[in-house]
Order: structure tokens, then C-alpha cells, then sequence
């Protein structure tokens, strides 16, 4: 059996999400014995899988309102003492009276402070519940939208529409490797594993289709994005990735810089 002919099959996509069948594995797990780079492709795709997966290990902070709460009726308002002294020359009844307006005044003012201290914090407090809310929006909103990406990434791994292509590496970066997921029927293109040397910061990856002979632009990679969507490339039969100045090469110009991997579909 052609060895790139099954990588590209699918099946040992299907087999590290554990949907094959018993046969199926049996006879993954007997091509493995007999090849063992197979068992490296495996293990790319776990990473890949586990990848994603490790995006819906975080979940948003639901006790944070509780949390915030408790921290207002943990804190206690400050209290003044107030001392007072009463001359000896004055009688009894100013005593009296004068005792009764300063603790009069002096609840006043330790009630109004207190009123004021305590709206202060509970304004706070709603400021802050009213961040932890709309984050936990946001966070749940960001969820939904990696778990359909996710989901979608899944379903192009196992689609029979989609060729896996590899990506080996030229006499420039004898070690690179990449992989790309294309699908001949609509053009759509995926990166899907990229391992690439380590870039200057004034460089980036572009992706070239091979069209009619001609290189055409697929794309810049800005990040090492598990199946990652590129540019449509009708009529592709190769691809490559090229070293480029920040921003890339145009189309009509062709890779600029090496070419560190290529492979054909």
C-alpha cells in the first residue's frame, strides 16, 4: 500500500479521535507496527486535537459576584471616638445640655459618615459586579465560538472532501515540516501542523499554491494555528512555504525569500 496514500486517507485521524472501527484499528494499529513514522504522524495529530481541546479547560469565574460580596461585609466602617469635657464653673443643666448637643452632633456626623462610607463601597462594588458579569459574558461568548471552531476543524480532519497534503523540507531547512488539509471541490485550504525554524522578528511564512506552474499566494501565516484557514486555491496541484519580509510577497512576484517546504497534492 502507498504509505502517502493512507497518511492522506484520513484514517489516522479518525483513529486518534478514537472513531474507527474495530477492524479499522486493527488495521492502523498493525500499519503502525510494520511503519513506524506512521506512529509520528499520530502523535502530531494528538497534539493538534489536544490543542484545542485544552481551550475549553478554563471556565468563567461564577463565584466571582458571591466573592466580591462578601469582601463588602467583611470590611468594617470606621468608628470615631468623640471626647468631650465640661468645665467646672458650668451648672448642671448646661452640663446636661451641652452634653446632649455634642453626642447629638456627634451621632450625626458618625451617621452620615458611616451612610457615606458605605454607599462609597457599595457603588464600588457594583462597578465591579457589573465588570464580573460582563466578562463572564464575554468569556461565555468566546467559548461558543471556539467550541464551533473546534468543531468545524474536527469535521474538516475527517471530511472525505479534503486531501491531506505534506509539506517536507528543502536544502534551506532540511528539518521543516508542515501539513495542509485541501479540499479540490471548493478551493478551501487549511494549515493543519507547522514546524518551522524560529522566525527573526522582521519575518513571516507565506503559503504558495502551485497553479498551472505559477506560485500564487495562499496566505500569510501569522501563528502556528492548528488548522489554521488560508486562501482559496483552485486547480492547486503543490504547495509551499516561503520565508518573507513582514507583509509578504505579491502574487505576481512569487516567493521572494527560500523556500523551506514544499509538497504536492
Amino acid at each position: 500500500m502507498d504509505l502517502q496514500a493512507y497518511i492522506s486517507s484520513g484514517i489516522l485521524e479518525s483513529y486518534a479521535l478514537g472513531a474507527t472501527t474495530p477492524q479499522e484499528t486493527a488495521e492502523v494499529e498493525e500499519m503502525v507496527a510494520k511503519n513506524p513514522e506512521l506512529n509520528e504522524e499520530i502523535i502530531k495529530i494528538k497534539n493538534d486535537l489536544a490543542a484545542y481541546a485544552g481551550l475549553f479547560e478554563k471556565e468563567p469565574p461564577v463565584d466571582l459576584k458571591e466573592k466580591i460580596r462578601k469582601q463588602l461585609f467583611e470590611a468594617q466602617a470606621p468608628v470615631h471616638e468623640a471626647n468631650f469635657t465640661v468645665s467646672k464653673n458650668e451648672t448642671i443643666k448646661s452640663n446636661r445640655f451641652n452634653w446632649r448637643a455634642a453626642a447629638s452632633w456627634a451621632l450625626l456626623a458618625l451617621s452620615v459618615g458611616t451612610n457615606f462610607y458605605f454607599f462609597n463601597r457599595w457603588k464600588n462594588t457594583e462597578e465591579k459586579l457589573a465588570l464580573a458579569d460582563a466578562q463572564n459574558v464575554q468569556m461565555a461568548q468566546n467559548d461558543v465560538i471556539l467550541k464551533a471552531n473546534y468543531e468545524s476543524k474536527i469535521a474538516v480532519m475527517q471530511s472525505a472532501d479534503f486531501k491531506k497534503v505534506l509539506l517536507l523540507g528543502t536544502d534551506k531547512a532540511p528539518k521543516a515540516a508542515a501539513s495542509i488539509y485541501f479540499n479540490p471541490k471548493n478551493n478551501e485550504v487549511f494549515i493543519a501542523s507547522l514546524n518551522m525554524p524560529e522566525l527573526p522578528t522582521d519575518k513571516q511564512y507565506q503559503l504558495w499554491a502551485i497553479i498551472d506552474g505559477k506560485a500564487v499566494d495562499a496566505g500569510l501565516i501569522y501563528k502556528a494555528d492548528s488548522l489554521g484557514k488560508m486562501k482559496p486555491s483552485p486547480n492547486a496541484t503543490a504547495f509551499a512555504i516561503s520565508i518573507e519580509n513582514i507583509g509578504g510577497s505579491t502574487t505576481e512576484a512569487g516567493p521572494k525569500g527560500d523556500v523551506l517546504a514544499m509538497g504536492g497534492v
